[in-house]
């Protein structure tokens, strides 16, 4: 896949708690991972065409009962995902969360396997 000298960087954020009111904005913690790809590793794009990148959301979301949505910017070298649902009971299982599904959507962009 041809991408700029800069390839991609994998985002991936999940969320920690309950909402609480920061200066009258409601807010949650959250928990995140960010992966650069160089762009000589880059074989798949997770926000091109194909249902490659959908299967791997699915497939995380029904193994961890959670709802994922990418936040897309076109004109960016980000490709960002938030699992919005639900919030994780703790800082380190919402870390593990974001980990997981980084690592998968880097094998994706690299061509390798996405499974488990």
């Amino acid at each position: 896949m041809a991408t700029d000298k800069k390839g991609l960087t994998i985002e991936v954020t999940t969320y920690v708690g309950q909402p609480h009111e920061v200066d009258g904005v409601w807010t949650r913690d959250s928990a995140s991972t960010r992966i650069e790809v160089p762009h000589d590793k880059v074989t798949d794009d997770p926000y091109g065409p194909g249902d490659a990148t959908d299967s791997v959301l699915r497939s995380f979301q029904d193994e961890n009962s959670c709802k994922v949505a990418y936040l897309e910017d076109s004109t960016s070298h980000d490709r960002k995902f938030d699992v919005f649902e639900p919030s994780w009971g703790d800082r380190p299982t919402a870390q593990l969360m974001a980990d997981m599904l980084a690592r998968r959507l880097v094998e994706l962009t690299r061509g390798a396997s996405s499974g488990p």
